[in-house]
């Protein structure tokens, strides 16, 4: 993110991509529905799950992409607020990878649109550079959704709503080595400094905010009865 990736998709490419993916659906719901019209099929072609409320559990893997660890010396506050910390090290893209577990409840408006509302935690936290623990404690999402059979056994579906999250970090101080003087004769001398993520920087640049726009594309495989992969 950013800094740390925030779930945002404010782009213009995100925006784009949004409208081509719906009309797409749209455009292959009303070709099949026309095709099978002219085959003799019965109009509705839904899933069949209008009405139907629905439970899942999965497991989630949360990334954290182009993360900067900025690492200070002496990151320290004077009496009148002034920041005494020194940048010596900046890493960047670093990425983190932490696993959850989530909750989902759901029910169908029809055959075709379900809403959805999703809650996780997080169960581990990654390391950055020995230096940075960084975790999604905890979230919770509501979404409204498309979906469409495919196959007989395979739904596609396309769901798009807000997520509020809760992440955490915690800073560890380190080691690093740094060369004093490297323009200076003999090209410096390497010194050992202890230093953490910067307070300043970090703070400033890790989960600026808690809301988010979400979406999210996936595949339901009909595995027996009411029971779906």
């Amino acid at each position: 993110m950013f800094k740390l990736f925030r779930f945002s998709f404010n782009s213009r490419f995100f925006y784009r991509s949004f409208v081509l993916v719906l009309a797409h659906l749209l455009i292959f719901s009303s070709h099949t529905l026309a095709q099978n019209q002219r085959q003799g099929a019965k109009a509705d072609v839904g899933t069949g799950k209008s009405g139907k409320d629905y439970i899942s559990l999965g497991i989630t893997l949360n990334e954290f992409r182009s993360v900067e660890l900025a690492l200070d010396s002496n990151a320290t506050y004077a009496p009148d607020g002034d920041y005494n910390g020194s940048n010596l090290q900046n890493d960047f893209p670093l990425t983190a990878q932490t696993y959850g577990y989530q909750v989902a409840y759901g029910s169908y408006i029809n055959d075709y649109f379900k809403a959805e509302l999703r809650m996780g935690g997080g169960m581990r936290d990654d390391t950055l550079k020995e230096a940075l623990d960084i975790n999604l404690s905890y979230w919770f999402s509501g979404y409204l959704g498309f979906q469409h059979p495919i196959t007989d056994y395979m739904n596609g579906y396309f769901m798009y709503g807000i997520s509020y999250y809760e992440a955490d970090t915690t800073r560890r101080q380190v080691y690093i080595t740094v060369v004093e003087d490297p323009q200076g004769f003999g090209g410096g001398r390497p010194t050992r400094v202890l230093v953490e993520p910067s307070p300043e920087f970090m703070e400033e640049g890790l989960f600026e905010t808690r809301f988010s726009p979400t979406w999210m594309l996936g595949l339901e495989f009909d595995i027996f009865d009411d029971w779906y992969l």
